[in-house]
């Protein structure tokens, strides 16, 4: 990502595909940041919950995060760091520029420059 940003995947793909299955299917859709890991799954924590677990579990490997989801409930209980995005649709430009406003938040370097 031009800000430098890594991704750990808590979609509902990570029950389905191994790590690196991951990686080349976000490599087909064009993504080029990389891909560090994935939330746990577990089986009574919400998918919220989950990446709460993740980022207690890894206090000094990040420095400011995001979430990128389509999923309301996600949005709702993670609201001040979720970018809601539309299932249909995807990241649109407008989802990636709200996600370097937040991060920008929390004194992230973001200079994100996105061709239409």
């Amino acid at each position: 990502m031009p800000f430098g940003a890594d991704i750990v995947v808590s979609s509902s793909r990570r029950q389905d595909l191994n790590l690196h299955a991951l990686r080349e299917f976000l490599k087909c859709e064009g993504v080029k940041a990389d891909i560090i890991g994935c939330t746990p799954w577990h089986p009574i924590l919400s998918r919220a919950g989950e990446i709460q677990f993740y980022l207690d579990e890894h206090p000094s490997d990040i420095a400011a995060w995001v979430v990128l989801d389509d999923d309301p409930e996600v949005a709702e209980e993670l609201s001040t760091r979720t970018v809601l995005v539309n299932e249909r649709f995807g990241l649109t430009i407008q989802d990636a520029q709200k996600a370097a406003r937040i991060l920008s938040l929390f004194n992230w370097p973001t200079s994100l420059h996105l061709k239409k």
